[in-house]
């Protein structure tokens, strides 16, 4: 649930949308936690991605069509599930005004850990500017999105050491529904 000053005009509408990389009979898949299969205990994804892309509105003023914003998680090292890290992404084309709008109506409810892992979210997650590609389709969504240290731009430093390791994805995700908000 988004909460907004009352002082603050708000007009957005666009699609949530998300997956985990799991190797479950969903294709993609987006259960959370991930229970398909024989196996009675949670697959734990080697990453999970959730997020907002607004179609159109605006938020004090500002244009918000076209942006994406998004919560990748994934674990610290690669072969264990142990100590996972969550950044925010944003579109490279943002400006830092639609990167505070969209930190503003969206950071509350942007939560990319799977459910398997029980670990609270940072007080504060870095934010970096990626290049990030978001197409639909009907309810065929793609996305195309590199995190990593020679693509992204850091905007807001985190409260954990540990900010993500490299990251590549080019292909689906999950359409989880469209939102929009009443103007204020």
């Amino acid at each position: 649930m988004m909460t907004i000053s009352s002082r603050q005009r708000v007009a957005v509408k666009g699609q949530i949308f998300g997956m985990r990389n799991d190797s479950c009979s969903c294709d993609p898949c987006d259960c959370d936690p991930c229970t398909c299969g024989d196996s009675l205990v949670p697959n734990i994804p080697s990453w999970r991605v959730s997020g907002y892309a607004l179609h159109s509105g605006t938020f004090s003023g500002q244009d918000l069509s076209g942006q994406v914003i998004l919560a990748l998680a994934q674990p610290e090292h690669e072969s264990s599930w142990d100590g996972w890290s969550e950044v925010i992404l944003v579109r490279d084309d943002a400006s830092s005004e639609q990167v505070h709008a969209l930190l503003t109506l969206f950071e509350t409810d942007l939560r990319g850990l799977p459910a398997e892992i029980t670990a609270p979210l940072p007080i504060r997650r870095p934010v970096y500017r990626a290049v990030l590609d978001y197409r639909a389709t009907g309810t065929d969504v793609h996305v195309q999105v590199t995190f990593s240290a020679e693509a992204v731009h850091l905007l807001r430093e985190g409260t954990t050491r540990n900010n993500g390791r490299s990251w590549t994805y080019d292909g689906p995700m999950v359409l989880r529904g469209m939102f929009r908000t009443p103007s204020q």
